[in-house]
């Protein structure tokens, strides 16, 4: 924004210069925050190598093959099956408990 738009020019035009500067600062810190995300993914898929007293023949974690997605609503398959099978653990392992706990009970 010039000064002379500044002066001269709409008042509404530094509120909206203002929210693009912001947005643009959203945009650069998001931008910011991933590469920073899949620096610290590489660095701890080549750790197992980089340890001290690694065994002979050790390799380093795959780097992933795709990148992250944006969509935070979206969440893989196996992740969405992992979530399912956990909570079946969880009802299994309750209804153990409450049976041995019921077997004692009346004995």
């Amino acid at each position: 924004m010039t000064w002379e738009q500044y002066w001269y020019g709409n008042v509404w035009m530094v509120e909206a210069f203002r929210e693009a500067d912001k947005l643009k600062q959203r945009r650069i810190n998001a931008e910011a925050h991933l590469m920073g995300m899949y620096v610290y993914e590489a660095v701890c898929d080549v750790s197992p190598v980089l340890h001290a007293f690694a065994k002979k023949g050790t390799k380093p974690i795959p780097y992933r093959t795709e990148p992250y997605s944006m969509r935070q609503e979206e969440k893989p398959k196996w992740e969405e099956e992992q979530i399912a099978e956990n909570e079946r653990l969880k009802a299994q392992l309750f209804f153990r408990n409450w049976a041995r706990s019921a077997q004692k009970k009346f004995k």
